[in-house]
């Protein structure tokens, strides 16, 4: 009896003990997504050293060096940045034909990242292969694969194109892997990618262990953890897809990148296992991360990962319906009448829906306050995620209206003056401080494209003109009048005539203005 005793309390100490491994990996995912900001300050402190080395040198040949190590850290980091170490990049390359090529396949990892499919396409079929070295090949059929696989995960392009160009970015790295001058990595990591996608599990998931294990960069573990996770997929193992999904976000933070594929997956798989408020953050940190990034091909993905996040909310409030029912059908036995037993279910199920809300408001004060403590540019956006939850709880409490209280109910609902009209003053008055956050020098480098006589004058520094609130949105990528006009509530003649009248007072020709302006 002692044994069996002894045995019992043995068991329940090994269980108490043992630990799940996904959930210890992802608290140690959450733990580093804290603290990301400490290796983005990192970064930048090392592109400061290399940017004052480069600026003491005269040498074209040094200089971009410098540039391309430069463009190199911030090409997952900040587009706008490695744009910009590009052209010093190009600007040095003179007549050497390599760097030439090399300065090629950057801007097609931008054109890539900025979501211009076809103009990368285009820079690589105009390209003369027989030109180039082994190297370059090599590095010609990495880009290639670069542009199909980042199209295969675009969820905005039709599926039949998706499905083609995964045919041909098989191709790309067959060919990948029998050039002469691929790296030891990408021939092992290629190899292993091909036979997984060919069955063959076992010995592609031991070559990419071992490939993370060995490799010295980060960049490279990062990378060899992303294959390991489709290695599990397609072999039917979440648990394991899911511990190196989390691995290869970390390693994300660590180099640091803001592209956050391996998170972003994570987030629609926590997502299926119901883990509705860590997938809510990560689909979060992923879309703001992209914005911070302006990784436009990003960003569409992420417009998949808030569909899971409404997917989400759909889920809640189906199971507090069922709850509901459940309730009622609990308390029918112990009701004495159908009508006593509605009123109840009535009353319950309203308070359900206000505690809801509380607690919803609550949270996302919480989530606010944070955000807020993380970096103010991230006011706008939750403002705007704010309004949109604002618009579907007066949808849903409209329909709840009908359906509880009847039409009359309904319309007196709808006589009461719409506050949306009042948030516009404050949704302008972030937007300014945001932008102007973003980009403190805009009015500056504006007035700079503009003559003397047509220059803004702000007389409220955090507060920008009619005219100049339409170039920010410009700048931001907006470019429709149509579009700018719904954005910020004024009229498409408003926004067609400043636009006008702003380019015909520019120094340069009007139709080069709002290039120049998106170059800022």
């Amino acid at each position: 009896m002692k044994r069996l005793l002894y045995i019992f309390i043995l068991t329940l100490v090994v269980l108490g003990c043992t630990k799940d491994p996904v959930e210890s990996k992802l608290k140690e995912l959450d733990k580093m997504l804290s603290n990301r900001s400490v290796y983005a300050q990192k970064l930048e402190h090392r592109a400061d050293s290399i940017r004052l080395e480069m600026g003491k040198t005269e040498n074209d040949s040094l200089r971009w060096e410098y540039a391309d190590t430069l463009f190199n850290m911030y090409r997952f980091f900040q587009v706008d940045s490695s744009m910009k170490y590009l052209k010093i990049m190009e600007k040095c390359a003179g007549e050497d034909p390599t760097r030439q090529f090399l300065c090629s396949f950057c801007q097609v990892e931008i054109d890539v990242s900025l979501r211009k499919y076809k103009d990368a396409e285009d820079i690589l079929t105009s390209m003369d292969t027989l030109q180039m070295n082994n190297q370059l090949k090599s590095q010609y059929y990495s880009s290639l694969l670069l542009l199909y696989a980042t199209e295969v995960r675009d969820v905005a392009l039709p599926e039949d194109m998706r499905f083609s160009n995964d045919s041909t970015r098989d191709e790309m790295r067959n060919r990948l892997i029998a050039s002469l001058k691929t790296s030891s990595f990408e021939y092992i990591r290629r190899n292993a990618v091909r036979d997984y996608k060919q069955g063959r599990y076992e010995e592609s998931i031991r070559s990419l262990e071992e490939l993370v294990e060995n490799s010295k960069s980060l960049q490279e573990k990062s990378n060899a953890a992303w294959s390991l996770s489709n290695a599990y997929w397609n072999a039917g193992d979440k648990k394991n897809q899911m511990i190196w999904l989390a691995q290869g976000a970390i390693y994300d933070i660590q180099i640091p990148v803001r592209e956050f594929l391996s998170l972003y997956e994570l987030a629609n798989l926590v997502y299926e296992d119901h883990q509705l408020v860590r997938a809510s953050r990560y689909n979060q940190i992923v879309l703001e991360e992209a914005l911070l990034c302006n990784f436009n091909a990003r960003l569409y993905s992420s417009a998949s990962s808030q569909l899971n996040i409404v997917r989400a909310v759909e889920y809640e409030q189906r199971r507090q319906r069922i709850i509901s029912i459940l309730v009622i059908l609990l308390l029918s036995a112990l009701t004495i009448t159908i009508a006593a037993l509605l009123r109840h279910s009535r009353s319950q199920a309203r308070n359900i829906r206000v505690g809801a809300k509380k607690l919803e408001k609550v949270n996302n004060r919480l989530e606010e306050a944070n955000r807020i403590k993380e970096g103010y540019v991230f006011q706008y956006m939750n403002l705007s995620a704010k309004y949109l939850g604002l618009v579907e709880d007066y949808r849903h409490s409209l329909r709840v209206t009908l359906k509880e209280d009847g039409e009359e109910a309904l319309k007196q609902m709808l006589r009461e003056q719409s506050v949306t009209r009042d948030n516009y003053n404050e949704f302008y008055r972030i937007f300014d401080e945001t932008f102007l956050g973003v980009f403190p020098d805009f009015v500056e480098d504006v007035n700079s494209l503009l003559r003397e006589e047509a220059r803004f004058s702000l007389s409220n520094k955090k507060e920008l003109s009619t005219g100049l609130r339409i170039l920010a949105v410009i700048r931001l990528g907006i470019t429709d009048s149509g579009k700018i006009a719904q954005f910020l509530n004024c009229a498409p003649t408003s926004v067609y005539t400043h636009r006008s009248k702003i380019k015909k007072q520019a120094l340069c020709p009007p139709e080069e203005f709002e290039k120049r302006l998106c170059q800022i």
